[in-house]
């Protein structure tokens, strides 16, 4: 009965979770578009028109936003790096059990650095950028935004190995 709950909960937190970071993953994507745009623009326009004021602060911003909202699209997937050489060595029991450590710690982790993303916007609510004197903090809430879809994807992995845990078989 309890596996048949927790599945039930996995499989509806996967219905948000995952879709929602496949979206948020398309945002890096078209941001990179913009700074590859406005990269090539200023470029250009150095050496033929104008070049565009204050590319490189722009870029900067924008980068940031990149990297945060790029982190739940890439655990979806199972893109950052995993050095696994002992665990892959262990019986499946043990590796469900250290990936439950794993993803519980990172998990908390995570939501530590959320909850300072948050303080640290509050802190620098007057904070302008250098030349286009644009709010600071507006960039750090949108990236704690990018930071919350990869808790979300975080804790589904650790839903899915918590069952791997408490089930008789391996479950997938």
């Amino acid at each position: 009965m309890e596996m048949f709950v927790l599945q039930k909960t996995i499989n509806f937190i996967e219905k948000i979770i995952i879709p929602l970071n496949k979206i948020a993953g398309f945002i890096p994507a078209i941001l990179l578009f913009i700074m590859m745009l406005l990269t090539s623009s200023d470029v250009i326009g150095r050496y033929f028109i104008q070049p565009i004021t204050d590319t490189y602060e722009i870029t900067e911003l924008l980068l940031a936003l990149v990297v945060f909202w790029g982190l739940g699209y890439a655990q979806i997937y199972k893109e950052h790096i995993v050095i696994d050489v002992f665990v892959k060595k262990l019986n499946e029991r043990l590796q469900a059990i250290i990936s439950t450590v794993i993803n519980g710690s990172g998990v908390i982790f995570l939501i530590i650095l959320f909850q300072q993303t948050l303080t640290f916007a509050e802190r620098n609510n007057s904070v302008t950028t250098g030349q286009l004197q644009l709010p600071l903090s507006n960039f750090i809430i949108i990236s704690g935004i990018g930071l919350l879809f990869f808790i979300l994807a975080f804790f589904l992995d650790f839903m899915k190995s918590l069952q791997k845990v408490v089930s008789k078989k391996d479950v997938s």
